[in-house]
């Protein structure tokens, strides 16, 4: 049975979206794990400009301070547990279909 990658937590890619070039290999990241359906997470998002960048690139999962400080996990609980509920509802993209 073959192991299938859960999903890509990626911080280097806040750090290179300086120029046109660096946002494309970026946005390549993107359609790669779109089209493997991995998920993936830009952390180190930082300001509004980050989520605005990588939200208009496509990206709908982001760990950083501009959403909160680290937490201890007794403080994590209280505000996780209704995004958990919300999120489980919504769906940001289409299902990929693969070939065998």
């Amino acid at each position: 049975m073959q192991k299938r990658w859960g999903g890509l937590k990626a911080r280097p890619l806040t750090e290179y979206i300086d120029n046109n070039v660096n946002a494309q290999i970026v946005r390549s990241v993107l359609e790669l794990s779109q089209s493997l359906a991995i998920s993936v997470v830009v952390e180190g998002v930082e300001d509004k400009e980050h989520l605005h960048s990588f939200t208009a690139m496509g990206f709908s999962t982001f760990q950083g301070y501009f959403f909160s400080r680290p937490l201890s996990a007794k403080n994590c609980l209280p505000i996780s547990a209704p995004a958990t509920r919300t999120s489980a509802r919504k769906t940001s993209s289409p299902p990929v279909r693969r070939q065998a």
